[in-house]
Formats: C-alpha cells, sequence, structure tokens
C-alpha cells in the first residue's frame, strides 16, 4: 500500500491554503491527495481550475485534474488568471468549489494550492479543516469508469472581471487623466487583465516581467527591495505610477513618479483615504497593519476594525460589517464593490480614479499620508519551533517590559499596545519565518522595541532550546 505523502514535513499548510517547494516538500503526490479530498469533500460536484503560471504548474495540474476526475467532478479548467478571477468564475458557474495553483508572492521554485468555496471565497477556517481531515483520514470519492468526470476549457472569465473592475470605478474621470502607468506583474497571472482595465481606462501602459511563467531575476513579493525593475521603468516612461503584483494578483505595492519604491503598507491606507471621501462605514484590517490607518479613518468619521493576519478574517469580517474596503499592511486588499478577493488589479484602478479625481502627483498623496515608522523584521526558524517560541516569549513579557504600560491582544501571536506604539510578534503563515513588527512615531522607539524581540528570540535559536 502506498504511504500517504506527509502534509507536515516542510509544508506550510495555513489558511492561505497548502504550499511547498517543488521537488522536496511538494510533488503530484501530496498535489493529487488534496485535490481528491477536495472532490469528496464537494460530493463531486463541478470545479473551477485556475494557475499563476509557474513552470511547475503544467505538472501539478495536471494532478489535479488526474484526481479529480477520478471522484467524477466535472473540471473547468480557466488557465491562467488571478485569484480574484476564479472567485468570480466559481459563481459564474454554479460549481462546488475552485482550486488555484500559486505560491503568491514566494519565490518560483514554489507552488501550491488555494481553496476555494461555492461563494467563490477562499476557505474558511473550519471548511479548510474539513478538507484536511477528508485528506488524512482516506476513503477518498471514488466512481466508477463510466461515471469519470471531464475537463472542459472556457474563455471569457478574464473579460468578465475586466468589465466588473472598469464599471465599479469612475471610468470617464480616468481617461480623461490620460495617465501613463507601468505594471510589474511578477511573470505571473495578473499581466493579462491589468493590460486590458489599462486599455479600457485610456491608459498608456508598459509592462515589465509581463511574460507568464517567464524568468524574472526578483523576488516576486511587492514591497520595496524588490522593485528596482519597475523603479527604473517608471523613470524611463516618466510614467505617473508603478504597479506591482505577486503572482497570483492579489497584493500590490507601488512605485511614485520620481521612481521611490514606497511601503506595501500605503496601499491600503490610499485607497481607504479616497474611499472613505464622502462615506461613512468601516475598513477591516489586521492586528499587524500600520495605525495611520485609525488615524486617515478618522478624517472620515469612519470605523476600524482589527482581525487576526489572513485573507479569510479580512473577507469574514468584511461581509458582515458591510465595509467600505478590507485589507491588510502586505498589500492585499478588498474591494467589496468588485469582489470579496484579494484583488490586485481592482485595487489598481481604484488608485487611479484616486489620482485622476485629484489631479495630483503620487507623491503629493503619499505626502498627506499620516507619518509613523512601522519596522518589519522576519526571523528564519524551524517550522517545529515558530509556536514554542512565540508562546515562551508571552510567558516572559512580565520580565522583558517591567514597568511600561501597555495592553495584551492575543488574537493572533502576541500584540503589545503602548500609549506612543505597537509591538507584533507572531509565527508566520505562510513560510518558516517569526515576524517581528514594531511601530511608533519615533523610529529610534520601534527599533528599541522590536530589538528587546528579536535579539531574544535569535539567541534561543541559537542555542537550540
Amino acid at each position: 500500500m502506498l504511504k500517504k505523502p506527509s502534509i507536515t514535513k516542510n509544508l506550510k499548510v495555513s489558511l492561505s491554503g497548502v504550499r511547498g517547494l517543488v521537488g522536496e516538500s511538494l510533488g503530484p503526490g501530496l498535489v493529487a491527495g488534496l485535490a481528491g479530498a477536495l472532490g469528496t469533500l464537494i460530493d463531486g460536484r463541478p470545479v473551477v481550475m485556475a494557475n499563476d503560471a509557474r513552470p511547475s504548474g503544467i505538472m501539478l495540474c495536471a494532478a489535479v485534474k488526474a484526481a479529480l476526475i477520478g471522484t467524477g467532478c466535472r473540471l473547468i479548467d480557466i488557465g491562467t488568471c488571478p485569484t480574484a478571477t476564479l472567485g468570480l468564475a466559481v459563481r459564474k458557474a454554479r460549481a462546488g468549489a475552485g482550486i488555484m495553483l500559486t505560491a503568491g508572492h514566494l519565490p518560483e521554485g514554489w507552488n501550491g494550492l488555494q481553496f476555494i468555496d461555492n461563494e467563490g471565497l477562499l476557505f474558511s477556517t473550519r471548511r479548510a479543516a474539513e478538507l484536511l481531515d477528508v485528506y488524512q483520514g482516506g476513503g477518498l470519492r471514488r466512481v466508477p469508469w463510466d461515471g469519470l468526470g471531464k475537463v472542459v476549457e472556457r474563455s471569457g472569465d478574464l473579460d468578465d472581471h475586466c468589465k466588473l473592475i472598469t464599471r465599479a470605478v469612475r471610468a470617464k474621470t480616468i481617461r480623461a487623466a490620460r495617465l501613463k502607468v507601468v505594471v510589474d506583474a511578477a511573470c505571473g497571472a495578473a499581466g493579462a487583465l491589468a493590460g486590458a482595465v489599462l486599455k479600457k481606462l485610456a491608459c498608456s501602459s508598459f509592462l515589465v516581467n509581463g511574460v507568464p511563467g517567464g524568468k524574472t531575476a526578483k523576488n516576486p513579493e511587492p514591497r520595496p527591495g524588490n522593485m528596482g525593475s519597475l523603479a527604473r521603468a517608471v523613470k524611463k516612461h516618466r510614467a505617473a505610477v508603478g504597479f506591482a503584483m505577486d503572482t497570483n494578483g492579489g497584493r500590490l505595492a507601488l512605485v511614485d513618479e520620481r521612481g521611490r519604491q514606497l511601503s506595501e503598507e500605503y496601499t491600503l491606507q490610499l485607497l481607504a483615504d479616497h474611499l472613505l471621501a464622502g462615506k461613512q462605514g468601516t475598513v477591516v484590517t489586521n492586528v499587524s497593519t500600520s495605525m495611520a490607518i485609525e488615524e486617515i479613518a478618522a478624517r472620515h468619521q469612519a470605523q476600524v476594525l482589527r482581525v487576526p493576519v489572513g485573507q479569510p478574517f479580512i473577507t469574514e469580517a468584511s461581509l458582515n460589517q458591510d465595509a467600505v474596503l478590507g485589507g491588510e499592511g502586505s498589500g492585499g486588499v478588498v474591494i467589496p464593490t468588485v469582489s470579496y478577493s484579494y484583488d490586485a488589479v481592482a485595487a489598481m484602478a481604484f488608485l487611479l480614479e484616486a489620482l485622476a479625481v485629484k489631479g495630483g502627483k503620487l507623491s503629493c498623496l503619499v505626502a498627506g499620508l499620516p507619518r509613523y515608522h512601522l519596522l518589519k523584521q522576519v526571523i528564519p526558524c524551524p517550522p517545529a519551533r515558530m509556536h514554542v517560541i512565540v508562546n515562551r516569549y508571552r510567558r516572559h513579557l512580565p520580565a522583558y517590559f517591567r514597568g511600561e504600560d501597555y495592553r495584551l491582544d492575543y488574537s493572533d501571536g502576541v500584540r503589545l499596545v503602548f500609549p506612543d506604539a505597537w509591538l507584533h510578534l507572531r509565527a508566520s503563515a505562510t513560510a518558516s519565518l517569526i515576524r517581528v513588527y514594531a511601530e511608533a512615531k519615533k523610529k529610534s522607539r520601534a527599533a528599541e522595541l522590536i530589538g528587546k524581540v528579536s535579539e531574544r528570540i535569535e539567541k534561543w535559536l541559537k542555542v537550540g532550546r
């Protein structure tokens, strides 16, 4: 009897799905097992599939197709497209689920699976747990030869998504501005959709790393330090703005007209300042996002709701609160007038609307945002020790911050809120890292807080206890 592939060794299993290094922790056996579990969970109903164009996608797509056919599912393959497009396609097809082959912002050697429910949303924690129970428990659905599923290919979903985005924004205003734009698609799934939207909005556009599945020298995570080629292209073409996206079109970061690589935190802040104008409502964000969002919301008499890190938490709260906007400091944003998925292309369109409406430069819009110093540090850590170390730090907090006034939040890792700053320590859900964030008005204060944490953690890792 074949041994079921491990789902814990060298893998990241989280709210974002299952991700691993292809050829080491992730291969066709594991992917087929998970796809078969999905087909079993939804009792053979139709499934819509898409991919982010990574080179390993050809192999893994074949494994997904074989497994779902074996459970009797009709598989609708919509090809290379963003996860947000897949979510919309699931609803259009009235399918039982969707499956996306992507590793998002991780390097090209990685790949993985995201699971979409019948409403077009990422699996909730409960639904994800059910899927893993089916996988671990065995007994996958099997059908006879004359009950096998079929694979059909469908086009048109990118066009539908494009129309939805361009109808949601003030297209005439954007067209009148005649903006010049550069997009870095990280050789992933969002390039074609971004290009189509920009054409509809009469923007002059230039694409960097636009060949799906092509070779890119940079890390695909859209953040400062990874946007050098985009910054150079913005300056070369004298563009108004540069947009950097990850491989599945979920996260978005910006380069201004001067070629400055901007913090990924600004994506949500700029959208909040624009979309809350003239509205009263709620912005949903996570506990690691800059406190600038509260100050921006206060300008517009709006509320901020903070939830644990992860798109499903943002989505659920945005739905329940009928939020104007949801998102995280990573550059992932939910714009409910388009969809409840992280959608970098929709975020791009609304930021173009902000530029067109205000008639200014991106650097000027950023200059009008609250000024805080948010420092982010990642500490590599073996998966088996990440939560152990976070819990150890939690137990020792009284000794480390004796005499300081702070409020504790244990909703996601350990978060300390001081009168002048905050500090957050958590195990990453997408990589073998411990994330340490600190923010304050004074950079020295944020550095002091983050130093207290990282020094202690690195010492524990070094001694192996």
